[in-house]
């Protein structure tokens, strides 16, 4: 299978698809060429219905046997041009995703608590505030935070698109100035605050207004 797994691997890069999803499709061309024991090139729709309904057997997830289909869609349709093979193969149903109800306070500040570095810490509280998938996350760098908009720039997401997540945690509070003492100027009684030069009066005297003359 050397030869076609370096034909369909060109054509997973002229695609532009991640490094992520050409290993997993390349993967998957091999366990299914290994499964039958014959080159994909001489196998048709009967033997993709058997190795899907095999990995079903074994107890993969319907996400999961999406994502095979997904790898041998390409094989067929792309690389080995014989789009009819995959046409006569049923999608699997993938059932809506129940996240279930949402963590209260007290468990969100235990799962925090958990992490024991502090960037560990930084990292899941990043990720639980703005909802980063874990990749996201650790491709994140500093350019990539506008604290001033408060958002985030995933500059290769899901599928290598770039995207923004608002951060729900806001940017971090600046620490407050200590307040300068307060000084009545003896002359004029105004209240400055800066510090006083030796010799040298606390207040400047105001310059009279000029008057303009004719225009």
């Amino acid at each position: 299978m050397t030869g076609l797994r370096a034909k369909m691997l060109a054509d997973l890069q002229l695609r532009g698809l991640s490094e992520r999803t050409q290993g997993q499709y390349i993967a998957t061309a091999r366990l299914f060429a290994e499964f039958h024991g014959e080159s994909p090139a001489k196998l048709g729709a009967e033997e993709v219905r058997a190795f899907l309904l095999n990995l079903h057997q074994n107890g993969r997830k319907p996400a999961t046997l999406g994502v095979y289909r997904s790898a041998l869609k390409f094989l067929f349709d792309v690389t080995l041009e014989r789009p009819e093979v995959m046409a006569a193969v049923p999608r699997t149903r993938v059932p809506r995703w129940n996240p279930g109800p949402a963590l209260t306070r007290d468990e969100v500040r235990a799962l925090l608590d958990a992490a024991v570095l502090p960037f560990d810490r930084t990292l899941f509280a990043l990720m639980y505030a703005t909802g980063l998938r874990i990749s996201e996350a650790r491709a994140l760098q500093v350019g990539d935070i506008d604290a001033r908009a408060e958002l985030l720039h995933v500059r290769h997401g899901k599928g290598d698109k770039a995207r923004s997540a608002r951060q729900l945690l806001g940017a971090p509070a600046r620490p407050e100035r200590p307040e300068r003492p307060k000084r009545s100027c003896p002359e004029c009684g105004l209240v400055v605050t800066e510090q006083p030069i030796p010799g040298l009066p606390m207040c400047r005297p105001r310059r009279p207004p000029q008057s303009r003359g004719p225009p």
